[in-house]
C-alpha cells in the first residue's frame, strides 16, 4: 500500500506540474512523463491493481459524462455527417497501420492492432494485458502518438486557420 502511495504521490506531483506549465493535456503528460522517469530510474514502482486501474476508468468515465448536456445533442444534427466519418476514417487508417507494422517491421498482428487503434491508451492496455501482446510496445506507440498530436495539432490548425 505504502508503494501505491509514492505512485499517487508521484503521478500528482507530475499531473500539477504539468497543468501549471499551460501545455495541452499537460496534467496527462506530466503525470505519465514522471511515473515513466521513475520507473526508468529505479524500476521500483509496483503496477497498480486491476481493481484501482477500473476504478480510475470508471472516474474518467463519469468525469466525461458530466460533460454532456441538451447542447451536446443539439450539436449532433450539425455534426452527424462529421462524426460518423470521422471514426470510420480513423479506423481505416488504424487498418493500415497495422498492416505496415505487420508486413515492413514484423510486428505481431494483435500488437499492430493494439498498437494503432484510435482508441485512449488506457483501454489499449487494458485489452494488451488480456492477450498475448507486447504492453510496451503498445504504451510506447500510443505515447508517440498522443505527443505528436498535442505537438503538432496545433501548428496545423494555426498554419490552415490563420
Amino acid at each position: 500500500m505504502k508503494r501505491w502511495v509514492t505512485t499517487s504521490a508521484l503521478a500528482l506531483l507530475g499531473g500539477t506540474i504539468g497543468f501549471f506549465s499551460g501545455f495541452p493535456l499537460g496534467a496527462l503528460l506530466g503525470s505519465l512523463l514522471v511515473i515513466a522517469a521513475v520507473q526508468l530510474k529505479t524500476k521500483q514502482l509496483p503496477p497498480l491493481p486491476k481493481k484501482i486501474k477500473r476504478i480510475i476508468q470508471m472516474l474518467l468515465g463519469g468525469s466525461i459524462g458530466l460533460t454532456f448536456n441538451e447542447e451536446t445533442f443539439a450539436a449532433l444534427a450539425s455534426v452527424w455527417t462529421a462524426a460518423l466519418l470521422i471514426p470510420l476514417l480513423q479506423i481505416m487508417i488504424a487498418f493500415l497501420l497495422a498492416y505496415f507494422l505487420k508486413t515492413t517491421l514484423k510486428f505481431d498482428p494483435l500488437t499492430a492492432i493494439c498498437s494503432t487503434a484510435p482508441a485512449g491508451m488506457t483501454e489499449m492496455i487494458v485489452l494488451a494485458e488480456k492477450y498475448p501482446i507486447s504492453v510496451p510496445t503498445v504504451v510506447t506507440i500510443h505515447l508517440y502518438r498522443l505527443l505528436l498530436i498535442v505537438t503538432v495539432t496545433p501548428f496545423i490548425l494555426y498554419y490552415f486557420f490563420n
